[in-house]
């Protein structure tokens, strides 16, 4: 199966649009049960599927083709977020031997000096 040529695409996914956006963000939505990450992934969606169209990657546009997109975006993000979550957690639990008292000495320095 060959691909469209993008102009069809392009129209394709304009046509669909309307009816798409609700459903792609109520998607992701009901899953991360957040309204601005959901936003913001919904818009992550519809960014993705325009570069795919540009990059003539597309057999066909559809609404499952875009909730697709949206899974992977979905993982995408709590990956991020897990990834993130990690490194908080490997900073928080550094030895307090590891740190470097110089900042706390200057802190009491610069407070000694506007306090005099």
């Amino acid at each position: 199966m060959s691909a469209i040529p993008d102009l069809e695409q392009r129209q394709r996914l304009l046509d669909l649009y309307d009816e798409a956006l609700p459903e792609v963000y109520g998607y992701l939505q009901r899953r991360c049960r957040n309204t601005t990450i959901a936003e913001d992934l919904t818009t992550e969606v519809f960014l993705g599927a325009v570069e795919s169209i540009n990059r003539s990657v597309v057999v066909d546009v559809t609404m499952a083709w875009l909730i697709g997109i949206a899974r992977f975006r979905l993982v995408d993000y709590w990956r991020r977020v897990e990834s993130d979550e990690r490194k908080l957690a490997a900073v928080t639990d550094l030895d307090d031997s590891l740190l470097d008292p110089w900042e706390s000495e200057l802190d009491v320095l610069l407070a000694r000096d506007v306090l005099g």
